[in-house]
């Protein structure tokens, strides 16, 4: 059985649409992008919801996604309908995520609770949702931490924070931030978790190890701040739950097992990471589809 798996280990096949953008998945969808409009799909590689768009989230807290069309914003459910709408107008609504959703009103970010009332003043120029307890708030040129109920980690010290596709800046309670040329990685109470520093890097998607750049070359980072592959690869993303990473070697991205073996031999334009499913997006003549693994 064994030997049996390892022979169907790189073999895929393509499911689904073509679309102009698909993103990693989180918390069970994928966003689309096709003639300008974004959509979701599901983890399987099913369309959710056709893209139709302007702005559009994930379901966060009561299942509700954010959306804006035609210039309104409001939150949908699963099947599309319009469910909640704010009172006041938002130029923007975020993510829904452990009790406080991320807005814009007049140009400027704050913070709101489920019931729409407003925790903090409207004065930042970003904000990210709330992921393990943390955030990410910018001011000028200048970011902080902040932590649970949004309490600042750490001060507006910091020149960047690395935040996923869909906004968020922590996995597993880790934040990548720059502090003069180099980024490090943080905890949850803005210190240093290991002693590595890096030129680039990008956001967990799993509690498997992330990519990291370091002298032009990319490799890869644990969660405990540990070097677990030497930088070697052109480009890279982080390891999914099921073990295998995105890397760019030679102008084609392909994926690697946790050894740095590939397992599907560079081929793509772009790869993105696989979900449980065993589903990645990937980018083929300026189109990017869906391949699912023949072991799933």
């Amino acid at each position: 059985v064994k030997e049996k798996l390892q022979t169907l280990a790189g073999g895929y096949n393509f499911i689904g649409g073509e679309y102009e953008a698909i993103s990693n998945t989180c918390a069970g969808v994928m966003l689309i992008k096709e003639g300008g409009k974004k959509g979701l799909l599901d983890e399987n590689g099913d369309e959710l919801i056709f893209p139709q768009y302007e702005k559009l989230g994930l379901f966060g807290d009561n299942d509700f996604a954010p959306a804006k069309k035609d210039g309104q914003c409001f939150f949908i459910d699963r099947n599309n309908y319009k469910r909640r709408v704010t009172e006041e107008k938002y130029d923007l609504l975020g993510i829904a995520n452990q009790g406080v959703i991320p807005a814009v009103k007049n140009g400027k970010w704050g913070y709101m609770d489920e019931n729409f009332h407003e925790l903090t003043d409207f004065i930042y120029d970003k904000a990210t949702p709330m992921m393990d307890s943390l955030a990410a708030v910018k001011q000028g040129e200048k970011w902080a931490i902040l932590g649970k109920n949004l309490k600042p980690a750490t001060a507006f010290e910091l020149d960047d924070v690395i935040t996923d596709e869909w906004g968020f800046c922590s996995r597993n309670g880790v934040v990548f931030v720059k502090s003069g040329e180099k980024y490090i990685l943080i905890d949850h109470k803005g210190k240093q978790i290991g002693t590595e520093f890096f030129q680039n890097a990008t956001p967990f998607i799993s509690d498997q190890p992330t990519a990291i750049m370091q002298n032009g070359k990319w490799g890869f980072l644990s969660l405990q701040g540990e070097k677990v592959l030497e930088c070697m690869f052109d480009n890279a993303s982080g390891f999914s739950q099921i073990g295998y990473a995105p890397v760019e070697k030679n102008n084609a991205w392909g994926y690697i097992k946790i050894n740095g073996d590939f397992v599907i031999e560079p081929t793509f334009q772009k790869a993105k990471a696989f979900n449980s499913q065993g589903i990645a997006p990937v980018k083929m003549d300026n189109i990017w589809k869906l391949i699912q693994l023949d072991i799933y």
